[in-house]
């Protein structure tokens, strides 16, 4: 089990990175929608707040190397599949 100490580092942490996918979702404004450039900044921070939920709360980081691996793996396509969603989208005018 994670320390008291660990787990709040952990939810600053989820903190700054939920505040820092808002303002890089709402950096266009009410203008124009984001750039394929925010959306990836979105998106990194989303993996890595997945990442760190896994690891401090989920008890990750003590598992076997291969699960890791698999996880990480795994939010990394997800990731990238929802990114190339939307560079098409945005490409083909969506």
């Amino acid at each position: 089990m994670s320390s008291h100490r660990d787990l709040l580092v952990c939810w600053a942490v989820l903190i700054a990175l939920t505040a820092l996918s808002l303002t890089a979702g709402n950096a266009a404004g009410a203008v124009t929608t984001i750039g394929p450039m925010a959306a990836a900044l979105v998106l990194a921070a989303g993996l890595f707040k997945a990442q760190q939920i896994l690891w401090c709360y989920l008890g990750l980081a003590r598992a076997p190397l291969s699960w890791r691996v698999f996880f990480l793996a795994f939010l990394l396509l997800l990731c990238g599949l929802i990114l190339a969603a939307f560079v098409l989208g945005e490409h083909r005018g969506g």
